[in-house]
């Protein structure tokens, strides 16, 4: 699995993730070490984003958009601060299961 790049901080992981907002279906997967999350709301006055932190939230825990609001790449940060709970949230994605 070709891991993405994330940064350790005191308040939690920070990593990029690419949105395609109004999918026909929603979901977060790891491709090509590119987290991809998918969602049904367009990209208009934050629905996208919202949606993007929902679907997240489910499978990585409290998180928040730090950057990108107006862009398909976005920088998330969640409040995991364990390395390694990370990555095995991530290894569930690289074996194709979704949320």
């Amino acid at each position: 699995m070709k891991k993405p790049s994330l940064r350790i901080s005191d308040s939690g992981v920070i990593f990029e993730v690419r949105v395609t907002p109004s999918a026909r279906e929603e979901g977060v997967s790891l491709e090509e070490g590119v987290i991809r999350v998918r969602t049904r709301a367009p990209a208009d006055k934050g629905k996208a984003n919202k949606a993007v932190v929902q679907l997240l939230k489910e499978f990585f825990g409290p998180c928040e958009i730090v950057g990108g609001q107006r862009s398909r790449k976005k920088t998330v940060k969640t409040g995991k601060r364990d390395e390694d709970g990370f990555y095995a949230c991530l290894e569930a994605l690289g074996r194709g299961q979704t949320v």
